[in-house]
């Protein structure tokens, strides 16, 4: 089973102001050489509005959005250049730099049709509206593995055209970065997308009506929902509740009662110690996985750069099978030469809780977002909070092959849609008014939202 834990960054600024419509016009130029580049995208990003430089690089781009607003001038080949624009710089000229793709002097695998799959999960999703979802010219995204790091990378000189066929948009997606990390199973993507609604084509009924409800259950429970009902302090109302969560070492869930535990030197009789301990199984014979296990310990003692614990599980065969037996070593800041030496029979039934070796802990069930906001600014809406939300939307359940894919089974009576949110830096985050949030890299997030990416991505200006 693969978790991954994603968020598409929209680059995106809206600071509402004013109403009145606004008309932006420039010409696009090659820094070095001057000359014109016609054919530029000229857009707002994840909006509908845009438009090209014609034959002498010359755009004229009118929008009734509220300013200041981003624009984004984007050109096959050329690094993508974003400008806020206000009543003073409606008249622009816009240089851009040309792009260098910097392929790493590394072993590169050969893609394999396993590498394009995963590069599809992670940038267009898993969902039922996902198999709705075409990329219209494959032939311009570079997907490559790194041996060396164990991790996928994606690169396109033009936008990714992206065919929604169950949303009814076509997605110009220009891509400045994907990374899939296998280690971590953690996906980085990061872009501008435009979009263009394809109900302005006046389909048929009955396909206006699909795109209509898809649209509607897309955008109810999504992060961009969420981030508007709090912007607006009715979370509640449209359906949310907050939890606070902590994450804490699976270890620390056994009772004491449970544990053997001492305070030890470190020393070449603990490390002896923990020698005899993993050579109990039969099966590794002559002392491979001990030794094994002997250097890890070392490696992670003497690392600064390693965590401040390590737990080590050792399978062990007794007279009534085989068992699991977790040995744990944790650092003392204030004993340099000491660590805490614990071990403990494995409970199957806590284990199955963990994720990487730490256990989510609710400890708050019911929490108000707004304990977390700042509105001091008249400008501005703040949020900051600690360790992690554990967000619960109460309208809509999880679908069928998202808890095949997370949980191992489906259960029709799993009620909700559970996401988890962290702050990525520890700086509080400002909160649009539609949707969006300044920094662009501010959340993590995980559960439910991993599984909505571009497959469920609406414009920030959608309404229903």
């Amino acid at each position: 089973m693969k978790i991954v834990t994603i968020f598409v960054f929209l680059l995106h600024i809206v600071i509402t102001n004013s109403q009145a419509q606004i008309k932006v016009t420039g010409q696009v130029v090659d820094r070095e050489t001057g000359e014109s580049l016609p054919g530029a995208s000229i857009y707002i990003p994840s909006t509908s509005v845009g438009v090209s430089s014609n034959r002498d690089g010359i755009f004229e781009l009118s929008t009734t959005l509220p300013s200041p607003f981003q624009v984004n001038i984007s050109f096959m080949g050329y690094n993508t250049v974003a400008i806020q624009i206000d009543e003073s710089k409606l008249d622009l000229k816009i240089e851009l730099d040309q792009k260098t793709l910097m392929m790493k002097e590394i072993e590169v695998e050969a893609t394999k049709d396993y590498h394009w799959r995963d590069f599809i999960e992670s940038f267009l999703g898993q969902s039922v509206f996902s198999k709705a979802c075409k990329i219209e010219n494959p032939e311009d995204v570079v997907v490559y593995f790194d041996k060396e790091i164990n991790r996928l990378e994606a690169y396109a000189q033009k936008p990714i055209i992206i065919k929604n066929e169950a949303l009814g948009y076509r997605i110009s997606y220009w891509l400045e970065l994907f990374v899939y990390d296998y280690e971590t199973n953690i996906s980085t993507v990061l872009g501008y997308p435009q979009f263009e609604d394809l109900l302005l084509r006046k389909p048929w009924p009955w396909t206006r009506k699909k795109w209509e409800k898809n649209r509607k259950s897309s955008y109810l429970g999504s992060m961009n929902h969420f981030v508007k009902s709090v912007y607006k302090g009715n979370s509640k109302q449209e359906g949310y509740q907050i939890g606070l969560m902590t994450r804490v070492p699976v270890g620390e869930t056994y009772k004491s009662s449970e544990k053997t535990t001492d305070t030890l030197t470190f020393s070449n009789k603990l490390l002896a110690r923990v020698y005899q301990k993993s050579n109990q199984i039969a099966s590794f014979n002559g002392g491979v996985f001990s030794d094994a296990l002997v250097q890890k310990v070392k490696k992670w003692f003497f690392d600064e750069t390693q965590p401040d614990f390590i737990r080590l599980k050792i399978p062990i065969q007794t007279d009534s099978g085989m068992i699991r037996e977790a040995i744990e070593l944790k650092k003392i800041k204030e004993l340099p030469s000491k660590v805490i030496f614990s071990n403990y029979i494995m409970n199957s039934e806590l284990e199955k809780k963990a994720n990487r070796e730490f256990v989510n802990v609710i400890t708050k069930s019911d929490a108000s977002i707004g304990d977390f906001i700042d509105r001091s600014d008249k400008n501005a809406v703040l949020l900051k909070f600690p360790n992690y939300l554990y967000i619960s939307y109460k309208m809509e359940s999880e679908e069928k092959d998202y808890q095949l894919l997370f949980y191992g089974n489906y259960d029709s009576n799993r009620n909700e849609q559970i996401s988890v949110l962290s702050i990525t830096r520890n700086i509080p985050v400002r909160l649009l008014e539609d949707g969006n949030f300044n920094p662009a890299e501010a959340f993590l997030v995980e559960g439910y939202w991993v599984y909505e990416k571009l497959d469920k991505l609406l414009p920030l200006d959608y309404d229903f």
